[in-house]
């Protein structure tokens, strides 16, 4: 004997709960002949069918209502994501601003033979070029004169000098 995937809870796949009378309840099982009977049967199926009709649409209102709270929570969730948004972009475009008001060196000169990296402009300090060693020391060239004796003391035919060469002159 197969039976139907239907469950008795009341509702379908939907979670939409059934809101009609069984066959069974309908269909009146006394005597025909019985006018009373019948009448009084036929009254309870229609208050029966107006009661389930209300309960639908109850039902259906409160669906609806829970449907409602939920876009105007995903909408709140959506306009406080853009206002979040809309701050980081003034705060980001802000900190560019300060940023470029302070010359900051991302990227040194040039390395030597040794892997001392040289830097220029560094934390606005555009009189000095500053030599950073292997180790993390940092050393500064304050004059002419120091930077041009690295500019003789380095040696052209190297790839990494080559390039702090061409940084450094004039």
């Amino acid at each position: 004997e197969e039976e139907d995937d239907d469950d008795d809870d009341g509702a379908d796949e939907d979670g939409e709960p059934s809101f009609e009378l069984p066959a069974e309840a309908v269909e009146f099982k006394g005597d025909p002949g019985d006018r009373k009977a019948v009448l009084a049967h036929k009254r309870w199926v229609e208050s029966e069918m107006a009661r389930l009709t209300r309960e639908r649409n109850a039902w259906l209102k409160e669906k609806a209502k829970k449907e409602a709270e939920k876009r105007a929570a995903e909408a709140a969730v959506r306009k406080r994501r853009e206002r979040e948004e809309a701050e980081h972009e003034r705060q980001m475009e802000y900190f560019d601003k300060e940023l470029a008001k302070v010359a900051v060196r991302a990227e040194p000169l040039g390395l030597d033979r040794h892997h001392g990296r040289y830097w220029w402009d560094v934390a606005s300090q555009r009189g000095q070029v500053w030599v950073e060693d292997t180790e993390g020391a940092w050393a500064s060239l304050t004059s002419f004169t120091d930077v041009q004796t690295l500019q003789d003391a380095l040696d052209a035919r190297g790839v990494r000098e080559r390039a702090l060469l061409a940084e450094l002159a004039p």
